[in-house]
């Protein structure tokens, strides 16, 4: 690991003025990783303890998981916050613009491993000076161009369909020892010393959350076998094709929406066409009476979803004779769920006229019944 020369990290934050957290890593290695428990003169490293997350969305991947994939991308930002004694409440004081100082880390790349372990691409580290206490934020997937919009909040905007996006954040807090407030180096230190827990990483396990509804599509028929019915293509009609990701914002309560996800605007009323991740038609896939998943839409939460199948008969030479093409909606009266999955079981009947059905099941467990796909009149 490296660590910071105190003289040199001292006449560094000396040069750089207001600007606490801009310190150059200085290649100076310590046979003792945690000499910085006693050492005052050595900088707290950033750590955290192993994510909590379920296993990242793919088009035609798992949804559901209990452990971290290896290999995520993060963003991460650690932003300056005060607490007042009196209301327990926390203000957040960071502003990107005039008190650059309060920015720890911004938009800064992170990697996870197998068991969760989030990793910078290298050390950081708290100020030595502690003026600051921090919140944590973080997003996945990562992007380098996290877009700042005026000077107190940060957002990203993801396109909608296959890509999932996950946020966790994690508020600095006071501890039992009376003047220090977490996170910053003392209140590190402290934590330690104090052997509040056992590990280095201090209480500062990120624990993420999917912010989009998952809608596996699943298909089957009551054809004959013969018959070869298959599906062309699925669409979702009139949706969100992008989000923006409120990942930290300063604005007072009430109009403070650090987490939360939005249609961006101008991007709704678009049509996503399913993919298995490399193809839209799927004119190839065998269908049978016990149902074939094809992919999975990643989209806003919402009461209603309006699908278009086309579908039609395989003739042998990689195309499709009859194609029909018709559409129906999915919708359930308290709203889909983010962070849950939908089966979406739509069955093509061979019988004229051909009919569509679905009904959901839900992939996290609640109180609402299943919902029937209502098809369009034809």
């Amino acid at each position: 690991m490296k660590y910071f020369s105190f003289i040199m990290a001292s006449m560094l934050l000396l040069a750089a003025g207001c600007s606490k957290n801009q310190v150059e890593v200085i290649d100076e290695p310590l046979t003792d990783e945690e000499a910085w428990v006693d050492d005052l003169s050595l900088p707290v490293p950033i750590q955290f303890s192993s994510s909590s997350m379920s296993t990242k969305a793919t088009p035609s991947g798992p949804i559901d998981g209990t452990n971290f994939n290896n290999s995520l991308d993060l963003g991460i930002f650690a932003l300056a916050v005060e607490y007042d004694t009196e209301s327990s409440q926390y203000t957040q004081v960071w502003n990107r613009n005039r008190f650059p100082e309060t920015i720890l880390l911004e938009n800064e790349h992170a990697v996870t491993a197998a068991d969760g372990q989030i990793n910078f691409d290298e050390t950081k580290y708290y100020p030595i000076s502690n003026e600051y206490s921090y919140s944590f934020y973080a997003y996945y997937p990562y992007t380098d161009s996290a877009i700042q919009t005026v000077e107190d909040y940060y957002k990203v905007t993801f396109d909608l369909g296959y890509t999932d996006i996950l946020y966790a954040s994690k508020n600095a807090y006071v501890s039992n020892k009376s003047g220090i407030i977490g996170f910053n180096a003392a209140y590190i230190r402290w934590m330690k010393k104090n052997n509040y827990e056992e590990n280095t990483n201090v209480n500062t396990q990120l624990n993420f959350v999917h912010k989009l509804t998952s809608l596996k599509i699943n298909v089957n028929t009551t054809a004959d076998s013969n018959s070869n019915m298959r599906v062309q293509t699925v669409t979702l009609k009139n949706t969100a094709a992008q989000a923006d990701l409120y990942v930290a914002d300063s604005r007072p309560a009430g109009r403070n929406i650090s987490g939360q996800i939005q249609a961006t605007p101008g991007s709704t009323g678009k049509d996503i066409v399913l993919t298995d991740g490399t193809d839209t038609d799927f004119s190839d896939i065998e269908l049978s009476n016990t149902g074939t998943v094809l992919s999975q839409f990643l989209v806003l939460p919402a009461n209603e979803y309006t699908i278009e199948v086309t579908y039609g008969i395989y003739n042998g030479d990689g195309e499709l004779d009859g194609v029909t093409t018709t559409s129906g909606t999915v919708s359930r009266s308290s709203g889909f769920l983010a962070g849950s999955r939908y089966n979406v079981n739509i069955t093509l009947d061979e019988v004229e006229p051909i009919v569509l059905t679905a009904e959901l099941t839900e992939w996290k467990d609640d109180d609402t019944t299943d919902t029937t796909w209502t098809p369009d009149e034809n």
